[in-house]
């Protein structure tokens, strides 16, 4: 039997190699990406916690286990705030994101692969949150 040593495979894929450039700015794309899915994650977090604690509140005073006009409404302010500041962080977020990648095109890098399945979690997140905020608006008024 003989063997064939150093064999390139019929199907390896035959593209050119990346520079070493090239590659940093991936490796750069990626982090970017990375912050990007933390910054959806805290986003996310806030916004589903304070969409919790507005229903929370919202529950008892609608089965008056808690006399809420009495006692203020400082914790359901609380829910709404925290809804609207992770929608702002996630806004704010998105936009640098788009801002960093378009700097790095413009330093070269045009093979930069595309964050697209990053972005519409982001956009649909963000999403949730103003329907968030609308719903909130909508059952109490504007603080």
């Amino acid at each position: 039997m003989i063997v064939v040593e150093n064999a390139v495979p019929p199907t390896q894929d035959k593209r050119k190699p990346l520079s070493s450039d090239e590659l940093a700015l991936e490796r750069t794309r990626l982090a970017h990406d990375r912050t990007l899915m933390a910054w959806i994650r805290t986003a996310f977090s806030m916004i589903s916690f304070g969409f919790t604690i507005f229903k929370f509140f919202q529950y008892l005073e609608e089965s008056k286990t808690l006399d809420i006009h009495r006692r203020g409404t400082g914790a359901r302010n609380l829910g709404v705030t925290l809804i609207i500041l992770g929608t702002l962080s996630l806004i704010v977020a998105t936009w640098q994101h788009f801002r960093y990648i378009r700097e790095m095109k413009e330093m070269g890098g045009t093979s930069i692969s595309s964050s697209l399945p990053v972005l519409i979690v982001a956009i649909l997140i963000t999403i949730v949150g103003l329907l968030a905020v609308v719903s909130a608006f909508v059952h109490t008024g504007i603080f």
